[in-house]
C-alpha cells in the first residue's frame, strides 16, 4: 500500500518538514521553517483534580486580590487600527498570535512565518515593517526583493514581555501589487496566576474535516462509515452549530484530473448548516475514489489548510483560472477557499485509517501547525478524533504511534475500526462536538493541584486536566449560556 507520494502541495509543508516532492507550481525559497509551536508537550495522562483543590475559594477568581497590579515599567500597546490586506502575497499563518505568557515566567517567544507567492506572476517585496509594536517585538530581517511564482521567503517576530497587558499590532509588508497585513497579539499576565473565562454557547463556530483512507484494505469499511450519514445528519440538524464540513483524501489522487493531496471534495468543496441534502451529500464524499499508496494524512492536513488550496489566486477575474484552482464569484480560487473561518472557529478532525501516518511532517510538526490554527484565549480549540483498528482486526502490527500521539495531545477520542456497526461511536462522537462544550483548552501551563473552577460564580468539581492537550474535561458539560472561569498558578518549568 505505501509508495511516495506525488503532491505535497505547499511551500509550508516543505519548509517545516522537508517534502521534496513539490507541486510544480510552489515551492519554497530562501531557508527553513524551523518548527515553532506553542509547547505543545508529547505524552501525558489525565489527573483527577482533588475535590479540596476545587472548593477552597468559593468566590469569582477574577476578584482575586493577590494578583499583581500591572507593571508600568513599560505602556501596554494601544493596538494600531490595521489598513486592510490588497496584495497577493499571503502570510502562513495568517495572523502570529503569541497566546498567553507571563512576566519572567518565559524569557521570550518566537512565531516563525513564512510570505508566499500563490499566484501565476512574480511579486517584489520592497519592505517590512512592524507598526504600532512596543520595543519587545524583535523582527528577524529577510531577503527583499522578487518573490517568483510559487516561491516565498521565511522570517520570525520574537516576543520578549517586559510589561503586562493585552498587546496589538502588526506586520505591514508593501509588495508590488500592495500591502500585506499580519495581526499580532499576545496576552501578557503577571507570571504567579492566571483565569482563562469561556462562555458556553450552542451557537459556537466549528469546522470539521474528515481525514479519509481510499485505499483499498478500507474497502469493507468504508459502507460502514456510509451508513453512519443519518446519524451524523441528524445531530447536525438537531442543534445550533454553526460548522463547516469538509472531507479530504490522505492519499494523492492519480490519473487526469485528480484532486491534490488535502482538497476538499466533491461540489461544493464544503457544506454548512443549510446546506440542503446533507445525508446524501455525506454519503457522496464518503464514497470518494478508491486510492493506493502511503496514507499522509498529517501532509493532508496541512496541504488542506494552505495555500496554494486556500488562496485566492485572482480576487478580481477567473481570467487564466485553470485546475485545480476554481472560479467562485468572478473570483479565482484555490479548491479549498472560505473553508477555515480562522477569526473564530474552533476545528475538529476525523481520521478513518487502518494505517499509520506515513508522511514527511513529524508529530511535533503537525501539533505545532493544527495549534496555529485557533486562539484559546477566544476560547477555540483543535482535536483529532480517530476510527483506528484495535488488535483484533489491526495487521501487520500496526500500533499507531504517529495518530494517537496526535489525537492524545489534543483530547480527542478514539474508535474501533474493528466494530462492525459505527453508528454508536459516531452518534457519541457528534453528540460532544455538535452538543454543549466539555473540553476547554488552557491558555498557559498550571500547577495541576492549584486549579479551580468556577461556573456562574460557583465552585465546582467533576473536572479533569489532561497535561498533553492542555485542557479541562467535564464529566457533564455546563448549561448553555454558562460562564466558566477556570484559574492556577502558571507552571514556568
Amino acid at each position: 500500500m505505501k509508495r511516495a507520494a506525488a503532491w505535497c502541495a505547499c511551500m509550508a509543508l516543505t519548509a517545516l518538514f522537508g517534502c521534496t516532492e513539490l507541486n510544480p507550481t510552489f515551492r519554497m525559497e530562501g531557508g527553513t521553517l524551523a518548527d515553532a509551536g506553542p509547547g505543545w508537550e508529547s505524552g501525558g495522562d489525565w489527573a483527577v483534580l482533588d475535590k479540596g483543590d476545587l472548593t477552597k475559594d468559593k468566590g469569582d477568581p477574577s476578584k482575586d486580590k493577590k494578583v499583581p497590579a500591572k507593571d508600568k515599567s513599560l505602556p501596554p500597546d494601544k493596538g494600531t487600527p490595521p489598513p486592510p490586506t490588497t496584495s497577493s502575497l499571503v502570510s502562513i499563518p495568517q495572523a502570529l498570535n503569541f497566546g498567553a505568557m507571563g512576566v519572567g515566567c518565559e524569557a521570550s517567544r518566537v512565531r516563525i512565518f513564512q510570505l508566499a507567492n500563490p499566484t501565476s506572476k512574480n511579486l517584489s517585496i520592497s519592505k517590512a515593517v512592524l507598526v504600532g509594536c512596543s520595543k519587545e517585538f524583535k523582527l528577524k530581517p529577510f531577503q527583499l526583493g522578487s518573490v517568483a511564482s510559487g516561491a516565498s521567503r521565511d522570517s520570525s517576530v520574537t516576543l520578549k514581555p517586559v510589561s503586562v497587558g493585552t498587546k496589538s499590532c502588526y506586520l505591514r509588508v508593501t509588495t508590488s501589487d500592495g500591502l500585506l497585513i499580519v495581526p499580532i497579539s499576545a496576552q501578557v499576565s503577571p507570571k504567579t496566576s492566571q483565569t482563562d473565562s469561556f462562555k458556553q454557547a450552542l451557537n459556537r463556530a466549528v469546522d470539521f474535516i474528515f481525514v479519509l483512507d481510499p485505499s483499498g484494505s478500507m474497502s469493507d469499511e468504508k459502507p460502514r462509515l456510509k451508513a453512519t450519514a443519518s446519524t451524523f445528519a441528524t445531530a447536525a440538524g438537531s442543534n445550533k452549530l454553526d460548522f463547516h464540513l469538509g472531507f479530504i483524501s490522505m492519499v494523492p489522487g492519480t490519473g487526469s484530473g485528480a484532486l491534490p493531496l488535502g482538497a476538499l471534495q466533491g461540489s461544493p468543496p464544503y457544506l454548512t448548516g443549510i446546506s440542503a441534502n446533507l445525508k446524501s451529500e455525506f454519503e457522496k464524499r464518503i464514497d470518494m475514489p478508491q486510492g493506493g499508496g502511503n496514507e499522509t494524512g498529517f501532509d493532508a492536513l496541512i496541504s488542506a489548510l494552505t495555500p496554494p488550496l486556500t488562496a485566492v489566486i485572482n480576487s478580481k477575474s477567473c481570467s487564466g483560472c485553470s485546475f485545480p484552482h476554481v472560479c467562485h464569484k468572478k473570483r479565482c480560487i484555490g479548491q479549498n477557499q472560505g473553508f477555515r473561518r480562522a477569526s473564530g472557529a474552533s476545528l475538529e478532525v476525523l481520521v478513518f485509517t487502518d494505517e499509520d501516518d506515513g508522511s514527511k511532517a513529524t508529530l511535533t510538526a503537525i501539533r505545532s501547525f493544527l495549534s496555529w490554527q485557533v486562539d484559546p484565549i477566544k476560547g477555540q480549540f483543535v482535536r483529532v478524533h480517530a476510527l483506528l483498528p484495535s488488535a483484533k482486526c489491526a495487521y501487520g502490527g500496526v500500533t499507531f504511534t504517529r495518530w494517537k500521539g496526535l489525537i492524545n495531545s489534543t483530547g480527542g477520542e478514539i474508535s474501533d475500526l474493528c466494530d462492525k456497526d459505527y453508528k454508536p461511536a459516531i452518534k457519541a462522537l457528534t453528540e460532544r462536538i455538535f452538543g454543549l462544550q466539555d473540553q476547554f483548552m488552557l491558555t498557559r501551563k498550571p500547577v495541576v493541584s492549584s486549579i479551580k473552577v468556577w461556573v456562574n460564580g460557583k465552585a465546582v468539581t467533576g473536572y479533569k486536566y489532561n497535561a498533553a492537550s492542555n485542557s479541562i474535561t467535564a464529566t457533564k458539560a455546563p448549561a448553555d449560556k454558562s460562564t466558566i472561569k477556570i484559574s492556577y498558578t502558571v507552571s514556568c518549568k
